[in-house]
């Protein structure tokens, strides 16, 4: 079942397609400039759906668990992924995002487990809790010049080998890569500004080879390498 919106809309509401089970593609026009929450939550047989640069904004769980969505281009006009708007989206394999987005909401990609790559554009300033946790095919990945990772942000990326951590973070908070068993090499830029590595950050990282710890670094917490073999 395909769905093609008027270019009458301007706006999709609150849970406007929410489990519309049949639903495999969507095209919404260049009139549209709001996606609401839920809006097309657990349209689990969705494949493709067409997202115009008129949107500037995408609400909370708008594609949460849309399961059956293998690739989505997002417009340039995109300022924030909010929360969990892709949580749940198993079978999303790549993802770019847009330039001009400055923050990537709590949960917006967890449990996306077929995901191989995301592309941070350098405007990224700042990434939620459990942003990517469990999204257990994601092999390496390449962080923005944000100041904090947060906690829980890529726990259980269980594919995980190589994290290139940005010289200008200088937090990383609790459980941060906790559980990312494949984890062999972390790599900080030079000049970085990490002071601390909070409990249990890279707890459970049983193949971790290769980390050098800044000079920066005044405090390493509880555990913060526990059970690395």
């Amino acid at each position: 079942k395909d769905i093609s919106i008027p270019s009458s809309v301007n706006l999709l509401g609150f849970a406007t397609f929410a489990m519309c089970f049949s639903i495999t593609e969507i095209s919404i026009p260049p009139t549209v400039k709001y996606i609401f929450s839920r809006a097309f939550s657990q349209c689990k047989s969705l494949t493709k759906i067409t997202i115009p640069p008129s949107v500037i904004r995408i609400d909370e769980y708008a594609l949460y668990e849309c399961s059956s969505l293998t690739s989505i281009f997002l417009p340039p006009s995109i300022t924030s992924i909010n929360d969990n708007v892709f949580e749940n989206c198993s079978s999303l394999i790549n993802i770019s995002i847009p330039q001009n987005v400055v923050y990537i909401g709590k949960f917006s990609f967890a449990f996306c487990s077929s995901l191989e790559q995301i592309l941070f554009a350098s405007g990224v300033q700042k990434i939620g809790n459990y942003a990517l946790t469990g999204c257990s095919s994601l092999t390496k990945i390449d962080i923005p010049s944000i100041k904090t990772i947060k906690q829980n942000t890529f726990q259980d990326c269980i594919s995980l080998i190589q994290v290139i951590i940005p010289a200008s973070v200088i937090h990383i908070k609790e459980s941060a890569f906790a559980g990312c068993l494949s984890l062999k090499q972390v790599l900080f830029n030079n000049n970085s500004l990490l002071k601390s590595i909070d409990d249990y950050a890279f707890s459970e990282c049983s193949k971790l080879m290769q980390i050098a710890i800044p000079s920066s670094v005044d405090t390493i917490s509880e555990n913060a390498f526990q059970k690395c073999k």
